[in-house]
């Protein structure tokens, strides 16, 4: 073989080693394994905090949304009035209620005020009543807000007696919304009358009247019905679609 061909040999072989070892690191570079991503490091001293779910228990007695207002002349004097209703959602019975109201212009400042009670003295718990503010009108006035400006806890629950209302209907001559109903109860359950309120309410659920009366029971070992009446006299009384009535007494004593 001359030297011509053994170079030229000898080049290809060259090339071929070289080819192979082009393939071989490439392969082997193809199937290299991955270490796992290491978790980072967490500074010595730190400490994870898991915030706690909090939970705001609702207030014992609280004034419900769908109270209204309407205005009422009287003589010389207009009168504003704000009807609408509260709600125990405490376990114990809540008394002493006071509830105010602000009035304010349109800028925001005050320029009345007034405060007043619900219909009942006693809230048991659980239920609601109404309640009746009426204020003269301020010059100025424009709005006012509600608020309630304390109550107590009864420890002597005032017992819920039962209401039903028999008869209740607009009339059109005297312009005023009539309820009729009995209270009743299991002898020796209660001790003297009822105090009974009445809620009204338009189509929408708000309150647009607020009553109170008190329901007679006889004197008797036998249970008879306490019958109480109620007359809506307002500008609202047409407008009254539904009524709510609460009695509340106390347990006799053992």
């Amino acid at each position: 073989m001359d030297s011509r061909k053994f170079k030229r040999w000898a080049i290809y072989a060259v090339l071929a080693v070289a080819n192979i070892l082009i393939l071989v690191t490439a392969f082997r570079g193809n199937l290299a394994v991955k270490s796992p991503a290491q978790a980072k490091s967490v500074p010595a001293g730190s400490t994870k905090i898991y915030l706690p779910i909090v939970y705001r228990a609702p207030d014992p007695l609280s004034i419900l949304s769908n109270f209204t207002s309407y205005q009422e002349r009287e003589a010389d004097t207009q009168f504003l009035h704000i009807v609408g209703e509260v709600k125990n959602q405490d376990g114990s019975g809540i008394t002493d209620i006071n509830i105010e109201a602000h009035l304010l212009d349109r800028k925001g400042n005050e320029v009345g005020f007034t405060v007043g009670h619900p219909a009942l003295p006693d809230v048991p718990a659980g239920a609601k009543t109404c309640f009746h503010l009426v204020s003269e009108l301020p010059d100025g006035y424009d709005s006012y807000e509600l608020k309630l400006a304390g109550f107590k806890t009864q420890p002597d629950l005032p017992q819920m007696v039962d209401t039903y209302i028999t008869n209740s209907r607009f009339d059109k001559d005297f312009g005023w919304y009539a309820v009729n109903g009995v209270a009743t109860y299991q002898a020796g359950k209660i001790s003297g009358d009822a105090s009974v309120s009445a809620t009204f309410y338009d189509r929408k659920g708000r309150v647009i009247g607020c009553e109170q009366a008190f329901a007679a029971f006889p004197d008797s070992e036998i249970a008879e019905p306490g019958i109480f009446a109620f007359y809506l006299m307002s500008p609202n009384a047409s407008k009254v679609e539904t009524v709510s009535t609460l009695a509340v007494t106390f347990p006799s004593a053992p």
